[in-house]
């Protein structure tokens, strides 16, 4: 179980240079009714794992990172920045901190990779492929990819 192997290693961290870090798992609801109940579960073991009413897909990413954008808003009011990692993504939580403690801007920022003067991918085969109905034109000409985001707990809540 990925869940699992996050908690024993990167995720185990609960204290980076002497800042409270916490983590938690965001999903969508499966429609299997066991597997509810073990998510369920493994939540009263946990405490680490938020669930929302929506169908836990590739084309509903968006939704799971509003969710918990919103969850930071309203129980992290105590945070300086959000961190929103993609489920295969490794973070080495102290060099996380570190870096961002060397941000010294207050405004509303968010870190993260930038994607230049990108095209919709049109072909149905691959992965990122993005129909004319959700997007008919070109992508913005700069855009961050979400793999991994850091984001001002102060911008999480405009999102």
């Amino acid at each position: 179980m990925q869940r699992k192997a996050q908690r024993e290693s990167c995720l185990s961290v609960k204290v980076a240079r002497g800042r409270n870090v916490r983590s938690v798992f965001l999903l969508g609801k499966p429609k299997e009714e066991k597997l509810i109940a073990e998510i369920k579960a493994e939540q009263e073991i946990y405490q680490d794992i938020l669930m929302e009413d929506f169908d836990d897909t590739y084309k509903n990413l968006t939704l799971k990172v509003l969710m918990g954008m919103k969850w930071a808003s309203e129980y992290c009011s105590n945070a300086s920045w959000v961190m929103k990692v993609d489920d295969d993504v490794y973070v080495d939580l102290t060099n996380a901190v570190a870096l961002l403690e060397g941000v010294t801007t207050t405004v509303k920022t968010m870190i993260g990779r930038p994607i230049r003067n990108s095209k919709p991918v049109r072909d149905t085969n691959r992965k990122w492929f993005v129909s004319k109905e959700h997007i008919c034109h070109r992508i913005p000409r700069l855009y961050m990819r979400l793999r991994l985001l850091h984001v001002r707990r102060s911008t999480a809540t405009v999102l």
